[in-house]
């Protein structure tokens, strides 16, 4: 476990990036922006399961600090869902939820921009903010879980860090059924030689 008040990084398995708003946050929701991306993770899967299970735990060990009754309910999302196609019916997938605030009002009031979730390539080189990540892209995400209880809801929110791109889809398309990912080299889009502010191979990531 992480150490107390800072947040533990964790490395997803690849799936497939659904409705994707990394590039640019999303104002429709919410005036001040939001990063966001849906991953889709294969169910009965081991990594998938282990993903799941590590999210309960972390919850768990939150709930024990909770003072009763609190310590009792149940949450109501630990950041995940059945995926559902255009009809609602459940696919394959579980999808997992990830977002980032891209502004904050400080104590005096004023809005403060939020940096943007940072972007790799394959090959750990960052990726210029002019490529758009489309849905249906083979991606890993790095995130934080973090749980909470305010007011009656309690559960987990996953705070989107980055995302490291494996295979970029250049088409606006977020149905998973429509790719057949394979294991390749992987896509390299960056002309840096490092990531400079931000490792996913940290020593304090754990990764699925």
């Amino acid at each position: 476990m992480a150490q107390k008040n800072k947040p533990a990084k964790l490395n997803t398995p690849i799936g497939i990036a659904k409705f994707p708003k990394i590039n640019e946050a999303d104002t429709r929701f919410d005036d001040m922006g939001v990063y966001s991306t849906q991953l889709l993770l294969p169910k009965n899967d081991p990594k998938t399961d282990e993903l799941i299970q590590r999210l309960k735990d972390i919850y768990e060990e939150f709930r024990k600090e909770l003072p009763a009754p609190k310590n009792k309910k149940e949450p109501e999302s630990y950041g995940w869902v059945e995926d559902l196609d255009k009809d609602g019916n459940e696919t394959d997938y579980i999808a997992f939820k990830f977002k980032a605030k891209a502004k904050y009002v400080d104590e005096k009031g004023n809005v403060k921009e939020l940096p943007a979730p940072k972007v790799f390539d394959a090959k750990l080189k960052p990726i210029p903010a002019d490529i758009q990540i489309w849905g249906g892209s083979a991606i890993k995400v790095n995130f934080s879980p973090i749980p909470y209880f305010q007011g009656k809801n309690c559960g987990v929110t996953l705070r989107l860090n980055a995302v490291q791109v494996i295979e970029l889809n250049t088409n606006n398309g977020d149905s998973a059924e429509s790719y057949g990912f394979t294991e390749t080299d992987g896509y390299s889009g960056g002309n840096s030689d490092d990531a400079e502010d931000f490792d996913m191979r940290e020593e304090d990531t754990i990764d699925f």
